[in-house]
């Protein structure tokens, strides 16, 4: 690996470290490495693939973030802009219709529910009616 992946590296681990506050040694073991080791890659050894691929796994990034950052960081922004934006337009069109047929489901269950209601309290009322003529 070349020092700017290693630095990289370097850079997301510390703040992984910081962020959790994690000890330093259970972290550099979950990457496989000793704290020697890692202290090492530090003072400029560079990171080995097979550590870098599992602070990727345990940590949840993608290894084209570090292997091609300056591309990874292009993409993000291309996906983050969305040169498309009718496209875009239409998927918001698309959430707003499904979004509307919610609501008015919605309403027809609040009805039911409503008119539900009002048939239980007419038996109730009919019931004890009853109850009171039978003299329960």
């Amino acid at each position: 690996m070349n020092r700017d992946i290693t630095q990289l590296f370097i850079n997301e681990a510390e703040k992984i470290i910081e962020k959790n506050k994690s000890k330093k040694s259970i972290f550099v073991e979950s990457i496989g490495y000793t704290l020697s080791s890692y202290n090492n890659v530090k003072k400029g050894t560079n990171v080995q693939f097979d550590n870098l691929l599992l602070f990727c796994k345990n940590y949840g990034f993608d290894l084209d973030y570090f292997i091609d950052h300056e591309k990874y960081i292009e993409n993000a922004k291309k996906i983050i802009t969305h040169k498309d934006d009718s496209s875009l337009k239409s998927k918001i069109d698309e959430i707003r219709l499904h979004f509307s047929a919610l609501e008015k489901a919605n309403n027809e269950i609040k009805s039911l529910l409503k008119h539900g209601l009002e048939i239980t309290n007419d038996y109730d009322l009919k019931l004890n009616e009853l109850k009171t003529t039978i003299g329960f």
